[in-house]
This record gives C-alpha cells, structure tokens and sequence, in this order.
C-alpha cells in the first residue's frame, strides 16, 4: 500500500509504502521511484504540480518469486478528503 497524508508542519506530507513483508515494501519504493509508474499514478490519481496537495491510498498487488519482487501491479485506490 502506498498513502499520502497530511504532515504535522503547513506544507508537509507523509508517504507511506507498506506491506506484509520487506519485498512488498521493496516493491512499492520501486513503484514511487519509476518514472514510468510515477507517471501512470499521477494521471490515475489526477495529481499535478499546480493543484492543492490530495492525499490517497492506492493498493498494489505485489508478485514475490523467491523472495524478490518481480511485479507491482496498480489494483485500487481511494482519494482522501
């Protein structure tokens, strides 16, 4: 999972990539760090640079093979008020 909430200072936010284990996580940092998938979650979330920050929480299914992830796949998300 990855969230966006709001920061505890004005103009700060808090990112959190979470998941059952440490390839999960390591699948979701490398999802944030793309700029193929930044990109693609940017337009999902209809996120830009010019508008008010939006806070979400969108759900990846993660594919582990020994271990390592091999595939991070968008499934949901959810818009924060």
């Amino acid at each position: 999972m990855i969230a966006s909430f709001p920061g505890m200072r004005p103009n700060r936010e808090i990112l959190l990539l979470m998941a059952h284990g440490g390839s999960g996580t390591q699948a979701a940092v490398d999802y944030v760090t793309r700029p193929e998938t930044v990109r693609a979650m940017t337009e999902r979330l209809q996120l830009n640079k010019t508008s008010e920050h939006k806070h979400f929480q969108m759900l990846l299914r993660v594919i582990v093979h020994h271990g390592t992830p091999i595939k991070a796949e968008y499934v949901t998300h959810h818009m924060m008020p």
